[in-house]
This record gives structure tokens, sequence and C-alpha cells, in this order.
């Protein structure tokens, strides 16, 4: 049986407006979705730390229903 693929689509929301995913990402699930919006949040908090309070990741659906909210944490320092 074929996994039924759902188009996710991610918003980043700052103080100063929001960022609207207007193509969004096709992913088989909803935690796929979380996951995805999780690697965002730690991209943009590795890149743009001075925004990161009251920065969030914002995941809806097609029809525009917000499903997951993912704030974004500042790295200021990173070990390799």
């Amino acid at each position: 049986m074929r996994q039924r693929m759902t188009r996710y689509f991610f918003d980043v929301t700052e103080q100063t407006g929001v960022r609207y995913d207007y193509s969004g990402r096709t992913l088989p699930s909803l935690d796929d979705a979380r996951e995805f919006a999780e690697l965002i949040a730690i991209d943009l908090g590795c890149r743009e730390s001075e925004k990161a309070p009251g920065t969030f990741v914002l995941v809806r659906d097609a029809a525009g229903q917000q499903l997951i909210t993912v704030e974004v944490q500042a790295f200021t320092s990173l070990v390799a």
C-alpha cells in the first residue's frame, strides 16, 4: 500500500513580520514535518541568533490550518 504524502508549509514569524512559505514541502507525516521545522529553527538560531527571541517556525497544512509551532533558540557558540 502506498503512503499518502501531504504538503506542509513552513512560515517563519518574527517580531518584524512573517516570512511565508508559498511552495511548501511534501512529506509523509506530521512527525516528519515537525522534524523539518526543528531543523529550520536550528538553522535560523545559528545564522540569525540576534533575531531568535520571539521567532517561531509555524507549520501549516494546505488549508492554512496551523499544526505545529517551533520556537527558534539562539546559538551563540558551536562546537565541532
